[in-house]
């Protein structure tokens, strides 16, 4: 076998570790990432209809609900599911004692 046949599959053996890696480390990430913002408050920037865009986690995020929804910017929500880099919502309920009785 020549030296320049083995130094290519080398290469590729390096090259295709490298890319594996990689790959399982944005999953983790991913998976991490989920873990973490599910379950968790964020608050409306833009809506309509049933998407927008909410800021959770200190970051903008693509957003979604399951019913359209009538949302406003700063409105709360709460975020249920993670779908790739889209969250999907549903409006917070309000506190009782938010709500003026009189």
């Amino acid at each position: 076998m020549s030296l320049g046949l083995v130094l290519m599959i080398s290469g590729a053996t390096i090259i295709t570790l490298v890319a594996g890696g990689a790959y399982g480390f944005l999953r983790l990430r991913s998976e991490l990432s989920h873990a973490t913002i599910v379950g968790k408050e964020a608050r409306i920037l833009q809506w309509h209809g049933s998407k927008g865009r909410v800021i959770a986690a200190g970051r903008e995020w693509t957003a979604y609900a399951a019913d359209p929804a009538e949302l406003h910017p700063g409105d709360k929500v709460l975020i249920s599911r993670m779908d790739h880099d889209a969250l999907k919502i549903q409006p917070v309920e309000q506190d009782v004692e938010a709500v003026d009785l009189v």
